[in-house]
């Protein structure tokens, strides 16, 4: 998985595989940022809405980067998809930003990538 975050353009991409999507699907996202306004994680929901069951079957995540910079969690219950960026426990969200982002998958709903805007 690799984030790229370019604050020069204010875009935040998210590539979970180097697979090509056949579709992709406009999505509402809670940003969470940190007291200096940057981002530090997202969180979607309804996210079997847009997506199939299996959505996290597929995702190719290295583990290295996984064990020391990601945390990805997905609560079936209220069906919430969320991602955050850096694991240092002194990071927190001190505030949210609703933004429109595009969530690019394979024919069977699994996610490649996810871009926003922030």
């Amino acid at each position: 998985m690799q984030i790229l975050l370019e604050s020069s353009r204010n875009t935040v991409e998210i590539i979970f595989t180097n697979e090509i999507a056949t579709f992709s699907k406009k999505v509402e996202i809670i940003l969470d940022l940190d007291f200096e306004a940057d981002p530090i994680g997202l969180e979607i929901l309804s996210m079997r809405f847009y997506t199939n069951n299996s959505l996290f079957e597929k995702f190719n995540v290295d583990e290295e980067n996984q064990k020391n910079k990601f945390h990805i969690s997905y609560d079936h219950d209220n069906d919430a998809f969320y991602l955050k960026f850096d694991k240092r426990k002194n990071q927190r969200s001190i505030s949210q930003k609703s933004v429109f982002g595009e969530v690019f998958m394979d024919k069977n709903g699994h996610i490649q990538k996810i871009t926003l805007n922030t």
